[in-house]
């Protein structure tokens, strides 16, 4: 299971670098880069804002694989070094779901800014904030529940 989640977020960051690319030469010279609470854009960015959410899951996921894998913490006096025990399985399980989560969320909010930018649609869906903070919220209780710290 924790493969098929690792893989499913690599493939959705990788899909939202895709998806950013092919729109941005389409794009005007302004994009809704922020949205109320009723999904409408209420703040305007340059084009190259696109890659901003591929950006920011690439680095989510650098830091999810840093912070599983148990990398090494900076030398200490005298040479030594404090090494972390990697995540248990149940523990790498809950953070690459979260990933997950955050990495639809952010592929959605990226096809949004097209087809905002291209006059196809006017604002999000009206449940994409409650379907997101339910995923998160419901991921987060499973990790609770499961001992995930």
């Amino acid at each position: 299971m924790e493969r098929v989640i690792h893989w499913g977020t690599v493939v959705g960051v990788a899909w939202i670098w895709v998806a950013a690319v092919r729109a941005h030469a389409s794009l005007p010279s302004r994009i809704p880069i922020h949205f109320d609470l009723f999904g409408r854009p209420d703040g305007w960015g340059p084009r190259w804002m696109i890659f901003l959410l591929p950006l920011i899951s690439v680095l989510l996921l650098l830091l999810w694989s840093m912070i599983g894998s148990g990398s090494s913490s900076p030398p200490l006096d005298e040479g030594t070094r404090s090494v972390r025990e990697p995540f248990q399985l149940e523990q790498r399980r809950g953070f690459y779901l979260l990933l997950l989560i955050i990495v639809i969320a952010f592929t959605y909010l990226n096809h949004q800014m097209v087809e905002i930018s291209g006059g196809r649609s006017i604002a999000l869906a009206k449940s994409f904030l409650p379907v997101f903070l339910l995923a998160l919220g419901g991921a987060v209780l499973w990790m609770v529940l499961s001992g995930t710290p």
